[in-house]
């Protein structure tokens, strides 16, 4: 691969700053229903607090997935085609409604009708928090507050299960406000932007169609402007987020008081060092597939290998619809966007070229000091197959060499149950590059003095004084209050569909469709 003079100078840029191990966590894995030891009691899930932390422990950067536009998270479906009953011909869905507009009104957590589903709307405010973003602010405490040091901490837009549409630019500029409401309130380092049904999305009719490409720009543009304010009165929020905390910790009643002591305690602390260390770089970042840009006279240029038999081109020159999805989308959102994040994996019956999908982005104009290459260790979907740790270690030596951002891998935990190969994969090959690659935050740089924060008790994830303080025979369940119960948002689960194609892979949660229905 020959690098030139843009990615030669992002190599020297990327050398200076640092690289980074960013890992996706699953919200629907290690966590624990209802905490009493947390305001809103974990309706939403919240992180057994030693698994995260264990499992956490090689990264660099965290992107908590997900957050929804859509009503009813769809883990099951393939795209936004019409659906028909074969026997009867009945169109059981039109693609509208099998991918509707977002409703402009909230973000979500789980299905709308779930206690507890909006992550944010309109009516949230920093005093009464809902459930999903203290479960999210409490991973962005416990990144911040790690024992093997502080991680950046995203919230993840969209994923595999989310079909719904902006549909117009009212909708990005409303979705944009609200995305920044969360990261104002929870503290996040920004939002990741996982984009997996935009192609699909773009072609469905509606009388006020809108291209979904310009509707994703507009968010963008919007999104940076909003997250510049959210920069701007960071410190502020810190300080109002105490005071509401502390006034609402007076209201409570002695047990509850006792029981809520060691998350206020130490949310208090952390949010001084919040005050003090100001606002981190809010990051931007578009997670992608791996043929978001190739050459059109060379599409399978990413092949290192066929497994099988190499499909034909259809008759336009392209293997995908997604095909150069890229050269749509970045030119408009370049200078906006932080982080790309490049999904290299799920692909059946070919092995990657590694070196020729990060060419191929750097071609296509994405600076290589912005590229993160993705992995995925062990189980993958549609019959493609892991490349195994050696290759997984050459990649990683390519990617601190050429000066790129980082890796990134899916995911930080997965299930042992049901995906017992990555559970054991995903961390080694975490620990490899985290040993490789040294990773440290990409955009300390831009400070005045790298940011510190207390570091946490690694048993209970709370201030050490106050984990002293409580004593482990003291703290319920010997961790921090757990009590179990029936879920109010059930879990999701990666997609398990059939083959979609020779090349057609899916992700959970994403997915890379082919041209020919199927």
């Amino acid at each position: 691969m020959k690098l030139t003079a843009l990615s030669a100078l992002s190599a020297l840029l990327a050398g200076a700053h640092g690289a980074e191990v960013l890992g996706y966590l699953e919200n629907w894995n290690d966590v624990i229903w209802w905490d009493n030891g947390i305001p809103n009691n974990c309706v939403q899930g919240c992180f057994d607090v030693q698994a995260m932390i264990n499992k956490t422990t090689p990264y660099s950067a965290v992107n908590y997935g997900f957050v929804f536009f859509t009503q009813q998270p769809t883990p099951n479906q393939n795209g936004c085609a019409e659906i028909v009953n074969k026997t009867t011909g009945k169109v059981l869905k039109t693609s509208v409604e099998a991918c509707p507009v977002w409703d402009g009104k909230a973000l979500y957590m789980s299905s709308a009708e779930k206690d507890g589903s909006h992550a944010v709307d309109e009516k949230t405010d920093i005093q009464n928090m809902t459930a999903g973003l203290t479960a999210i602010a409490e991973v962005v405490r416990l990144g911040r507050m790690h024992p093997a040091g502080p991680k950046r901490t995203k919230i993840t837009l969209g994923g595999w299960s989310d079909f719904a549409r902006l549909g117009s630019v009212p909708n990005a500029q409303k979705a944009a406000a609200l995305a920044a409401k969360m990261v104002q309130f929870t503290f996040a380092d920004g939002i990741d932007i996982d984009l997996e049904h935009l192609i699909d999305q773009s072609k469905v009719p509606v009388p006020w169609h809108i291209d979904e490409f310009e509707a994703w720009a507009s968010f963008i543009h919007n999104l940076r402007k909003e997250l510049d304010t959210v920069s701007e009165k960071w410190v502020e929020y810190a300080h109002r987020r105490k005071s509401a905390i502390l006034e609402q910790q007076a209201k409570r009643d002695a047990w509850t008081k006792g029981v809520m002591a060691p998350f206020v305690n130490t949310t208090l602390h952390y949010l001084d060092e919040v005050a003090a260390n100001g606002a981190p770089h809010l990051e931007i970042s578009w997670t992608t597939r791996f043929n978001a840009f190739v050459p059109k006279d060379a599409p399978y240029n990413y092949v290192s290998k066929w497994v099988g038999k190499r499909p034909a081109y259809n008759s336009d020159g392209k293997t995908f619809d997604s095909d150069n999805e890229g050269l749509k989308l970045w030119p408009s959102i370049a200078e906006k966007v932080d982080t790309v994040n490049i999904m290299a994996y799920d692909a059946a019956n070919i092995s990657f070229d590694f070196k020729q999908v990060l060419s191929n982005f750097v071609e296509g104009g994405v600076p290589a000091s912005k590229i993160n290459l993705g992995l995925e260790p062990g189980e993958q979907l549609h019959e493609a197959i892991w490349e195994g740790m050696a290759t997984d270690h050459e990649v990683g030596m390519f990617i601190e060499n050429g000066g790129y951002a980082g890796a990134m891998l899916w995911g930080i935990n997965p299930s042992d149950k049901f995906s017992p190969k990555a559970a054991n994969w995903c961390p080694a090959v975490a620990n490899m590059l985290s040993n490789l690659l040294k990773p440290k935050d990409r955009f300390e740089h831009l400070y005045t003095a790298p940011h510190k924060y207390t570091k946490a008790d690694p048993k209970t994830g709370w201030l050490p004084k106050v984990a002293a303080h409580l004593g482990v025979s003291n703290v319920l369940n010997a961790k921090r209050g757990y009590t179990k119960g029936r879920p109010t948002r059930p879990s999701l689960s990666r997609p398990h569909g059939n083959s979609v194609g020779t090349v057609a892979t899916t992700r959970g949660p994403h997915v890379l469709m082919p041209d020919a229905p199927f």
